[in-house]
């Protein structure tokens, strides 16, 4: 779709796989969400992977990273991981 035509030029222009945020995760869930829905769970599947070692590079894996973080941004990594391990256990 033309959505995830932008979506995966802005990523492209973030520079996504070299410096992983939060807001770059968050992009990649509603990205393989929509393929999901779009019938095409190959393209949903591989791309989960990817968010899953990108969200763990950032350490949204472990409590030990998330207590680090700012009170504001617990909240969103804590959801964040959430979501992409309960979007894993839906596309395998």
């Amino acid at each position: 779709t033309g959505e995830a035509k932008r979506s995966f030029q802005a990523l492209r222009l973030a520079n996504f796989l070299f410096r992983p945020t939060m807001d770059i995760i968050q992009a990649l869930l509603i990205i393989g969400n929509t393929l999901q829905n779009n019938g095409q769970s190959d393209a949903a599947w591989v791309l989960l992977g990817t968010t899953v070692r990108l969200a763990q590079t950032l350490g949204l894996h472990t409590e030990k990273s998330v207590a680090r973080l700012p009170d504001h941004v617990k909240y969103k990594a804590r959801k964040l991981w959430y979501i992409n391990h309960a979007t894993g256990n839906d596309t395998s």
